[in-house]
């Protein structure tokens, strides 16, 4: 099948047909009405949470954070129950699909940007008065910073991810998406950390045994996972149907003569 660079048709952003954006923002919020996941102290999530990495895979950053950003506030609306910050829950998709947006990218400028997202995060919830009753404990205790911190890895992997995926072999892009994915989960969780610890500043003891018994990790293990299954399926089977978009949009599909930059 031949190629069809989509993105010099009209009614594009950030290399993406807005019609992709749309349908993908109708799927996210679709997902919220999924049978939720109850969350440690309190809350639920629902089914779009499995794929906030995707739109930043497939559509790059910008694409990503306006598809990822509409589909969380219209899902805040049809499924309030899995909206734990009301209609500020589009914040936390925002930052997993922008995230991920930025390592496909593959630019010493989006890494860097991703760093500086990570580590404001890291140093703002032990810090900040208003969230640091949480932040500080859990840190103090050891917990959550040891897992947000392979985010720093997954950060440093991303080059080969990127190389990985763009071969559109089935286990090299499952192992790409796996590193991109639970990268942005990690600081995706780091940012929903400091919400949660802003909004719910109680039970800090809560928070040290989700981690310490293993439910928080596992939940970013079954979040990643199903990215990777799904991710890795929308991404061979676009490429194989023949879509691509623009070289400067840092999307998965971006066209195949695009030279990334490898230096950090």
């Amino acid at each position: 099948m031949s190629q069809q660079n989509l993105s010099r048709r009209r009614g594009a952003m950030g290399g993406i047909p807005v019609a992709y954006l749309a349908i993908w923002a109708a799927i996210i919020a679709v997902s919220a009405i999924l049978p939720a996941i109850p969350l440690v102290g309190g809350g639920t999530f629902g089914g779009q949470e499995f794929i906030l990495a995707l739109p930043g895979l497939l559509f790059g950053p910008l694409g990503g954070l306006v598809a990822a950003s509409v589909g969380s506030l219209i899902a805040s609306l049809i499924a309030p129950a899995t909206a734990y910050f009301g209609l500020l829950t589009f914040y936390v998709a925002a930052i997993a699909a922008a995230v991920a947006g930025l390592l496909m990218q593959n630019t010493g400028r989006s890494r860097l940007l991703v760093l500086i997202i990570y580590v404001v995060g890291a140093i703002a919830w032990p810090l900040i008065p208003a969230i640091s009753s949480i932040g500080a404990y859990v840190y103090a205790k050891g917990a959550y910073w040891p897992m947000h911190a392979t985010a720093l890895l997954g950060l440093w992997a991303s080059p080969w991810a990127v190389k990985q995926i763009r071969t559109f072999e089935t286990t090299p892009v499952a192992l790409g998406v796996a590193v991109i994915s639970w990268t942005s989960y990690m600081i995706n969780h780091l940012w929903l950390s400091i919400g949660y610890s802003y909004l719910y500043p109680e039970g800090p003891d809560q928070w040290v045994f989700a981690f310490m018994s293993g439910i928080v990790p596992g939940q970013r293990i079954v979040l990643t996972l199903v990215s990777v299954i799904i991710g890795s399926a929308l991404i061979i089977g676009l490429h194989r149907a023949g879509v691509r978009f623009g070289a400067d949009s840092g999307s998965a599909l971006s066209e195949e003569d695009v030279e990334f930059d490898d230096v950090a």
